[in-house]
């Protein structure tokens, strides 16, 4: 959460082009996060890391975070799990 918070950027009013939520604001912000995962648990498909790519894609989302530097985000996500970064467009394996 910290690593994409600290990512983030204004949220502005598409319509009005005014700040609904500026950088400092996010920082005061609580997030609750719920899930439901309908993909196979111990299988070997990478259930949590499908789990830990899809939550950090959507803290981009509503932190509208920009990366510092490319596959930022999947360094992010394998915090959570190591395999995240494949699920992820851009991640990379090693």
């Amino acid at each position: 959460m910290d690593g994409v918070r600290a990512l983030a950027t204004e949220k502005i009013d598409p319509d009005t082009k005014e700040v609904i939520v500026s950088k400092d604001d996010w920082k005061k912000m609580h997030v609750y996060i719920a899930s439901y995962n309908t993909f196979p648990t111990a299988a070997g498909l990478a259930s949590s890391a499908a789990g830990y790519a899809a939550l950090v894609a959507a803290l981009v989302e509503l932190f509208g975070a920009k990366e510092s530097y490319p596959g930022e985000f999947t360094a992010i996500a394998r915090q959570g799990s190591g395999s995240a970064c494949r699920s992820l467009y851009g991640g990379f394996v090693a």
